[in-house]
């Protein structure tokens, strides 16, 4: 059913995911996190069902291209690093 503009009004804008990651890496400077590091923090990601592992598809790439914008305007560094096992690329606010 619409709303009335002053209805809409009242209401609360959606953070973009740019922005939540930005506010989540600012939260502690001095840590650096990787992808699926930062989706965990910012969504509930389960993968119980078909459904579930489409909607991580969504939030994995919302995540990617979010990083990708945020590291070309220099918000946002990354860096590979080793570790015990191979290599993780994290990300740290610029």
């Amino acid at each position: 059913m619409p709303i009335s503009k002053d209805e809409w009004n009242k209401g609360r804008t959606l953070g973009t995911v740019e922005s939540m990651i930005e506010t989540f890496l600012k939260a502690d400077p001095k840590k650096a996190y990787t992808e699926s590091e930062i989706i965990g923090a910012l969504y509930s990601v389960r993968f119980n069902t078909m459904l579930d592992w489409m909607g991580a598809f969504g939030v994995t790439y919302a995540v990617s291209e979010a990083l990708k914008n945020l590291l070309k305007s220099g918000v946002v560094k990354s860096r590979v690093v080793k570790e015990s096992i191979g290599e993780s690329i994290f990300y740290c606010i610029g």
